[in-house]
């Protein structure tokens, strides 16, 4: 079970992990590092590490995830972006589910000091069988972002977005497909919207041994001054599951 996360230059941060039929109760986690490489606000190749763990119940779930990157831009070394994220799933009447999130993540490269999230939604599997699933979710968010010295940007301070998901799950004997698309509008002013469209492939190597790909094409409509609007960024490494 690959619980690795990516966190994405238009601010938006993917913590989910779609996956064919239900969860199996105890507790897991997934631990990985990749490589990046990055084109549109910043071109350059970065090192990231993942870590998530997943606690299972009959109708709970919990999940506590964290990522942290590094790069070396003009002989300098430093970080690119970190963020610490927990979520929990309450399943109250099958397939609908209520979420609940925090999270808090800073990445210098969108003069992003800090930003810290708080939000509520509902979801529901929306299809499933042996091989292929899909859900969708929608919630609201209340969004604190304090920006880096001198950067302007209209999202700065205290606003409220709202967030919609789909997801698709494609699982076989050797590997896993996913698919998730995110939509977060700001509630007053819906033109200032973000995008994000993440694909990830991850062959099953061994049981507990995944090769993981992913690509990310992000979106925000109104970023900071001197930040482009669009970036795409892939990722591959290696995610081990206990």
């Amino acid at each position: 079970m690959n619980l690795l996360c990516s966190v994405a230059t238009a601010a938006i941060v993917n913590v989910l992990t779609p996956q064919v039929g239900p969860r199996d109760p105890g507790v897991h986690g997934s631990v990985g590092a990749a490589g990046q490489l990055s084109m549109g606000n910043v071109d350059q190749l970065a090192v990231s590490a993942n870590a998530g763990v997943m606690m299972v119940g009959e109708k709970h779930i919990g999940l506590v995830s964290a990522n942290g990157a590094r790069s070396v831009l003009n002989d300098a070394l430093f970080v690119d972006n970190a963020f610490l994220h927990g979520r929990h799933v309450w399943t109250f009447h099958d397939p609908w589910s209520t979420f609940t999130f925090v999270q808090a993540d800073r990445n210098s490269f969108r003069q992003l000091q800090m930003r810290n999230l708080l939000g509520m939604g509902l979801q529901r599997r929306l299809w499933g069988n042996d091989w292929t699933e899909g859900r969708a979710g929608t919630a609201l968010m209340a969004e604190y972002q304090l920006l880096s010295e001198g950067a302007v940007d209209d999202d700065a301070g205290l606003h409220v977005r709202n967030s919609t998901y789909v997801s698709i799950a494609v699982e076989r004997e050797r590997f896993t497909a996913t698919s998730v698309t995110f939509v977060q509008p700001r509630v007053d002013d819906p033109s200032n919207v973000r995008l994000m469209e993440q694909f990830t492939l991850a062959v099953h190597m061994t049981e507990k041994l995944d090769l993981v790909w992913s690509g990310t094409v992000e979106h925000d409509a109104t970023p900071p001054e001197g930040v482009e609007t669009t970036d795409i960024k892939t990722k591959t490494g290696l995610a081990w599951s206990f």
